[in-house]
């Protein structure tokens, strides 16, 4: 999860200075980060050690994220790339 705020924050594209991320979770509207509220950083702050699967976020899920320097929410859907390791 931290990887995908750095990107939000790094990327040119984007330059977020704070994204915060809901999305839809078993028909729950789920706050999976947000750093703009104090009382609801503290209580997300854990999710940003965790994967979006540890999450319940899968292959087609969409996020929204909101940011104070996007004037709409965007929205990313997942998708998940198998990647194969193979020895050396």
């Amino acid at each position: 999860m931290q990887a995908l705020i750095a990107k939000l924050q790094d990327d040119p594209s984007f330059q977020m200075r704070s994204p915060g991320l809901t999305t839809f979770v078993n028909g729950k509207n789920r706050t999976l980060y947000m750093s703009t509220v104090s009382s609801i950083e503290e209580r997300t702050r854990e999710n940003l050690k965790k994967t979006l699967n540890e999450l319940g976020v899968c292959d087609g899920h969409e996020l929204y994220v909101a940011d104070v320097t996007t004037p709409n929410t965007l929205t990313v859907r997942i998708k998940f790339i198998d990647v194969e390791m193979k020895e050396v």
